[in-house]
């Protein structure tokens, strides 16, 4: 099938490349034939019995919190807000949010400020301590630190590196 599948994209990209007469319908047909052939093949994944099944209502009820981080994920968010703006307890709520999301609030929190950080960094020419500044940390050694743990390198690394980080 792999190589089935390789023939198939090889003459896409010929196809695509050359941009002769008709090759908008010979790059749809190679598609149509490129996804009968793996539609063909599809087997679904059985569940990873290590893996619980989130409950959808779990999801639903964890969306505020959720939407807090997403509107502003430079914003340092508390556990009680997110919880009050699920309108659940403390407890309740990060129960439920670890239980939704496979991590607790401020982990998942810390990770949106670290993908604002990586995205500052590449995006602009704004200096460390700005963006510290601007993802909710208290100040550019912070930072540091928890981007060097969480990526494997500085920021600074990272932004020369074009956003490749090292592997840890």
């Amino acid at each position: 099938m792999r190589r089935h599948i390789a023939t198939i994209t090889q003459e896409l990209l010929h196809e695509v490349q050359a941009r002769s007469r008709g090759w908008a319908t010979s790059v749809r047909l190679n598609l149509l034939r490129l996804l009968l052939t793996l539609s063909r093949d599809w087997m679904p994944l059985r569940p990873d019995p290590d893996v619980p099944v989130v409950d959808p209502h779990y999801l639903s009820r964890i969306m505020p919190a959720l939407t807090l981080v997403h509107t502003d994920p430079g914003l340092r968010i508390p556990a009680a807000q997110a919880a009050a703006a699920c309108r659940l307890s403390r407890a309740q709520f990060n129960r439920i949010f670890s239980h939704a999301m496979g991590l607790s609030f401020s982990r998942f929190s810390l990770r949106a400020r670290l993908a604002l950080t990586a995205h500052l960094l590449l995006a602009t020419d704004l200096p460390t301590q700005s963006i510290a500044h601007q993802a909710g940390f208290t100040d550019a050694s912070h930072l540091h630190r928890t981007f060097l743990q969480h990526y494997g390198c500085t920021p600074g690394r990272y932004r020369e590196r074009g956003g490749h980080a090292l592997p840890h």
